[in-house]
C-alpha cells in the first residue's frame, strides 16, 4: 500500500487531515485511473503562476544543451 493511501486512511478514520491528505480520493478506486497522470494541467498552474513561462526559458536556455 502506498504512502497516500496510509495518510488518507488516518485522515478519514480520526476524522482530521494528516500531512495534508485530507481523506481518500474517490478517484483512486478506479484501478485504471492514474491520479499522477489523469489530470490535465489548469490554467491557473500552468500560466497564471509561471510554470509555463518556467519550462519554456528551461527549454531556450543555451546552459542546458
Amino acid at each position: 500500500m502506498h504512502a497516500r493511501q496510509e495518510h488518507a486512511k488516518l485522515a478519514l478514520h480520526g476524522n482530521v487531515a494528516h500531512l495534508g491528505v485530507k481523506g481518500p480520493l474517490p478517484l483512486a478506486e478506479l484501478l485504471a485511473f492514474d491520479t499522477v497522470e489523469g489530470f490535465p494541467p489548469d490554467y491557473m498552474h500552468a500560466v497564471c503562476l509561471g510554470v509555463t513561462r518556467q519550462v519554456v526559458e528551461i527549454l531556450l536556455d543555451s546552459s542546458n544543451h
